[in-house]
């Protein structure tokens, strides 16, 4: 959360994974077809997961869908002491 907002806008980057859907390239030499395994609804369930008081320390992170929820939570001081997983404009 942004310090001169507290409690306002929680943010995430979320990537969905490789999801069939209509924008896949359906080149079979594209080699995505073949790794879209995720559903729609994974992401579905991260964000619902991500909208509870617990998960707050996440806002403003980079976050994948595919990830295990209960282990990112595990590392929560190493990701908030070691200032882990921040979304940078123009860097790294």
């Amino acid at each position: 959360m942004a310090p001169e907002y507290p409690n306002s806008l929680r943010t995430y980057a979320l990537v969905p994974g490789i999801v069939p859907t209509d924008m896949l390239p359906r080149d079979p030499k594209s080699g995505f077809v073949a790794l879209a395994l995720d559903e729609p609804a994974l992401s579905g369930c991260v964000c619902v997961y991500l909208s509870h008081p617990h998960a707050e320390f996440l806002s403003g992170r980079f976050l994948d869908a595919r990830w295990d929820m209960d282990e990112v939570m595990a590392k929560k001081e190493e990701i908030v002491s070691g200032d882990l997983l921040k979304l940078r404009i123009g860097g790294y």
